[in-house]
């Protein structure tokens, strides 16, 4: 173990000192060696070995060489002689060796077209939980990813001896940094190709993909100038990027430490957007002042670590030299002069200590690097006193000059004048704007004062004749007066709007809450307040997520990040409605990421037990909850419900949530008995807030009718449903996937109901139907309906039906097997049970039996495990047909 131990060790020095010394020339490279590896003649063997392999393969594999000397790399690698078929592919020779596998370049021989790839090798014996958690995840990843700039992957899969491969697209072509300076490529040319690798890390974020690992040798360049970013091999969903270090035996052991931001040194924090920003920092740095900005030359990844975090930058201006400059096609001072403002500060944007100070995401970068191209302000630099107008100045120099010829004329005559009332009028501007705030805020409290007013005036007994007002009553007198005035004031106006819409939106009215929506939408549209533009937009999408609607709630969520949600709390609820419509759209997995960035900036900006914070860690135990992460879920919700106890007032919706929550996971967990007085709580406070018929109490009664139902409260349940789909349609309308989810609900109640399996077939039936219109066919509700439907159907002896219904089920199933293999199992064991029960074939028994066995194990109590044991029980005989 010791040994295994100074093994990984070396590997991990000698990945240093590569990185370090691979570009230098072969004299400093042998000084360097000898003074770094002083005493280490083991890794000094190490280095010099994987340089003389670079020097053997084409040299634009350096990148994937320092691949191969992570930390207990020898772990992880597979061996392929030349020749050895992996699918279609044949390996001609090893590229590179990396933490997670072996890179061969391969070469098709199926005899169908000539293709060449590199070809990524991952042996069986590496499969430990962990390791086979990271390749599945990287196999999806790079499945997703289809740019321009990223090498794409061709093909994968399992060879016989359990070896698992990855083809991939072969890049002949330089580290980005080597391709410009063989080339003398100017800065302007640097920058457009900088601009296609942003494109590229951009792409994979709106994928919910962070790379973690972008550097120069990551970045290739073929001769005909196209940029390709390489090497997803540590990148991580946004959801839980942190999760890459759990196999590493100190921080930083899956890290280029030249270009890893401060806190991904760090094992605990977590590693999102902002580190890919951290990194294009440095390779902008690197391609424009030619050296890295920080150096952690011959350093362990704990030194590195702390250089990295108390080290000022050094930005490209300060950095460049005579070689450099050079390299460049450019003057050493005229190329000073040109880094020094715009591209230095972008640089020092991208290499802030705080991940919070850096640029928000990769396209802000990008934005701001084509307008250093067009000589046009940079956003980062607005504020600056006088920058605009030397921008501007660049961009029209020969106009500006001609004008400036004339005016130097008359600036001896006005000189005076102007220094003599500057202070004056500088005065004045500032009392006028003082006096049109004030102006501004007295009319707009006048103008509420004068609603309110005469909205409680119009409740008195002489305007009433006796009759009690309600609280809607009085809502519906407000709306139709804001709607029918303010037109001299549309600011105000939009605002009463805007919080009617939600006023309405609680009610249930989801008809009018989206129509005094879209009105306030129309008067902030040609608003100057950007914030108030997305805010608009966002309270739309949340309508379209009620109704059901996600592709159009999509639509208003970036029309919205298009006007700007940079402020915290509108990012926070930017965050929330997308991650509600993706689950709407059955993508899970990427709303969890956002749940989970909205989790993380609550407790940046908020932290400690602030209500912004619990509510969003609910959300984000819900989105765990979606994705079967039963257990985590539960685990985030013990924390915060006696928080929530303590900071939210009784009758908080979210106090309510996390009640309904942790009732459902003690119902799925089989304590059905514990988790009813937590639904009954949180019934009773969704009555208090709601009344009785809204969406909030209908979901509240719902959830404890599946506890009455496990508690052996059958008809009580029932009766609860039908109570469910009363309100929903009276809501959402006869066909909306509310309906359909509650006549699912009633049907698979009514099934266990003796006496009541002719209605629970109709209601069934008519959950797939509305299930069929309003979800995508692989929707795995709609899986679940279908499941449902099927058992019925074959326990009224239906069986052709029951098979085309089982199967369709099942198809999605094997894509989406669910908690534990439940539901897939469920669907194998009744299309096994509905052919013994068609045809007595006892050649099904067997799948039955292989059914249940596994239902046993993962849901002993679950209703559909009990039918197939049944079944199973009444076709004991092979022959006992339709039994």
């Amino acid at each position: 173990m010791a040994e295994r131990a100074d093994d990984a060790r070396h590997w991990a020095r000698a990945r240093e000192l590569f990185d370090a010394c691979v570009d230098l020339d072969a004299a400093q490279r042998k000084r360097y060696l000898l003074d770094a590896t002083a005493g280490e003649p083991e890794v000094r063997a190490l280095v010099e070995r994987l340089l003389a392999t670079h020097a053997d393969l084409a040299p634009t594999r350096d990148d994937r060489i320092a691949r191969g000397i992570d930390a207990g790399v020898g772990a992880l690698w597979c061996e392929a002689p030349a020749g050895a078929r992996f699918g279609a592919f044949r390996v001609v020779r090893e590229l590179a060796r990396g933490g997670m596998g072996v890179v061969y370049l391969a070469e098709r021989d199926d005899g169908t077209v000539a293709q060449r790839v590199a070809l990524k090798l991952v042996g069986s014996a590496q499969f430990g939980p962990a390791s086979s958690m990271r390749l599945a995840r990287e196999y999806r990843m790079l499945a997703a990813l289809e740019h321009p700039h990223i090498a794409r992957l061709i093909d994968a899969g399992t060879a016989s001896d359990g070896t698992a491969y990855f083809a991939m697209e072969y890049v002949d072509g330089a580290p980005i940094t080597r391709h410009c300076d063989e080339r003398a490529l100017p800065l302007r040319a640097r920058l457009a190709l900088f601009l296609d690798v942003c494109a590229a890390v951009q792409y994979a974020h709106a994928q919910l993909v962070v790379h973690r690992d972008i550097k120069a040798a990551n970045v290739l360049v073929r001769d005909d100038g196209l940029a390709k970013l390489l090497d997803f091999g540590i990148a991580a969903p946004l959801a839980d990027a942190s999760s890459y270090l759990d196999d590493a035996s100190s921080p930083g052991a899956f890290l280029s430490p030249h270009s890893a931001a401060p806190e991904q040194f760090r094992p605990n924090d977590r590693i999102g957007v902002a580190a890919d920003v951290y990194a294009l920092g440095v390779l902008l740095c690197e391609l424009a002042g030619g050296s890295r900005p920080i150096d952690v030359d011959g350093l362990d990844a704990n030194a590195a670590m702390e250089r990295v975090a108390v080290t000022p930058p050094r930005l490209p201006s300060t950095a460049i030299d005579d070689a450099g400059a050079r390299r460049r096609g450019a003057d050493k001072r005229k190329l000073q002069r040109a880094l020094r403002g715009d591209i230095d500060a972008i640089v020092a944007r991208c290499l802030e200590k705080d991940p919070q100070r850096r640029y928000a995401s990769v396209a802000l970068l990008a934005e701001d690097i084509e307008r250093h191209l067009a000589r046009r302000p940079i956003a980062i630099r607005a504020h600056e006193r006088g920058y605009r107008a030397r921008r501007f100045v660049r961009r029209h120099a020969l106009p500006v000059g001609l004008g400036a010829l004339a005016a130097a004329l008359l600036v001896g005559f006005v000189a005076y004048g102007i220094v003599t009332n500057r202070e004056l009028e500088r005065q004045r501007d500032e009392a006028r704007m003082r006096e049109r705030q004030a102006v501004f805020q007295r009319s707009r409290a006048e103008a509420v004062t004068d609603f309110l007013v005469g909205l409680f005036r119009s409740t008195t007994p002489e305007q009433t004749r006796g009759h009690a007002v309600s609280a809607r009553e009085l809502v519906d007198r407000g709306r139709a007066s804001v709607e029918g005035g303010l037109a001299a004031q549309p600011d105000l106006k939009a605002s009463m709007l805007s919080a009617l819409s939600d006023v309405y939106l609680a009610f249930d009215d989801l008809d009018t809450a989206e129509r005094l929506a879209r009105g306030a939408a129309a008067l902030r549209d040609a608003s100057a307040d950007a914030p108030l533009r997305a805010e608009s937009l966002l309270q739309l999408a949340a309508i379209d997520n009620r109704r059901a609607r996600p592709e159009d709630a999509l639509a208003a969520i970036d029309a919205a990040a298009a006007a700007g949600t940079e402020e915290t709390s509108l990012r926070m609820r930017w965050l929330a409605t997308r991650a509600d419509a993706l689950h709407l759209l059955g993508r899970d997995e990427q709303s969890l990421a956002l749940l989970h960035e909205g989790m993380d900036l609550a407790r940046e900006a908020y932290g400690g037990d602030d209500p912004r914070l619990l509510r969003a860690a609910a959300r984000y135990a819900n989105g765990l909850r979606a994705v079967g992460r039963v257990d985590d879920a539960q685990a985030v919700l013990a924390r915060i419900l006696p928080l929530m106890r303590r900071n939210l007032a009784a009758d908080d919706p979210e106090l309510a949530e996390v009640l309904l929550a942790m009732a459902l996971h003690a119902r799925n967990g089989g304590r059905a008995a514990e988790a009813e007085p937590l639904a009954r709580e949180a019934l009773e406070v969704d009555q208090r807030i709601y009344g009785e018929h809204s969406t909030q109490t209908k979901r509240a009664a719902s959830a404890l009718a599946t506890i009455v139902s496990a508690l052996g409260r059958d008809t009580e349940a029932a009766g609860l449903f039908e109570r469910a789909i009363a309100i929903d349609t009276a809501i959402y309308g006869a066909d909306s996937l509310q309906v359909g989810m509650d006549e699912f609900n009633l049907g698979s109640q009514l099934q266990t109901i003796a006496g009541r399996a002719d209605e629970a077939l109709a209601h069934l039936q008519r959950g797939v139907a509305i299930g069929a219109k309003q979800l995508p066919a692989d929707h795995i509700n709609l899986a679940i309906y279908r499941l449902a439907l099927g058992a019925s159907l074959r326990e009224q002896r239906r069986h052709a039906e029951a098979d085309t219904v089982l199967r369709a089920a099942l198809a999605v199933f094997e894509q989406k097997p669910g908690p534990r293999g439940r539901n897939d199992n469920l669907a194998r064991g009744e299309l096994a049970c509905n052919a013994l029960q068609a045809d007595g074939d006892a050649a099904e028994r067997p799948a039955l039996e292989a059914a249940l066995a596994v239902l046993r194990d993962v849901a002993p109590d679950d209703a559909g495990t009990h039918r197939l044991e049944q079944c199973l029980a009444r076709t004991a005989s092979p022959r006992l047909k339709g039994r």
